[in-house]
């Protein structure tokens, strides 16, 4: 149930890209500023919305789910970081997406096992 509800939040939030809304409702100046800067590159926006859609993907049909959160682990630290230091408002989305990683992330705990090894 969690890989759904973290695929779907995911999915509707890689969305944003193509439907051209404003991924963060009533952006504090330094918020905009960056959303801003992440846009202008050209790219770096695309880059992270397409990853989020391919995570979204992988989470909702179950397939390859380690591989999924580890790609969206960057992501995530991004995201917390940003409405910490710069969005504090929708941060309840934020902290609500990390337990759902963290609960996948320790559920997946044996698919990692070789990473957290010495």
């Amino acid at each position: 149930m969690a890989l759904i509800v973290l695929g779907i939040i995911l999915l509707v939030a890689s969305t944003n890209l193509i439907t051209q809304r404003n991924p963060v409702s009533n952006p504090t100046p330094q918020g905009s500023a960056f959303i801003r800067f992440l846009t202008d590159t050209g790219y770096l926006f695309q880059v992270v919305k397409i990853t989020e859609f391919a995570v979204a993907v992988l989470l909702i049909v179950g397939r390859f789910v380690a591989l999924a959160l580890v790609l969206f682990a960057p992501i995530l630290v991004n995201i917390l970081s940003f409405h910490y230091f710069l969005q504090p408002a929708g941060s309840s989305l934020a902290l609500a997406v990390t337990g759902l990683y963290g609960y996948l992330v320790f559920v997946y705990r044996e698919r990692f096992r070789g990473v957290l090894e010495p």
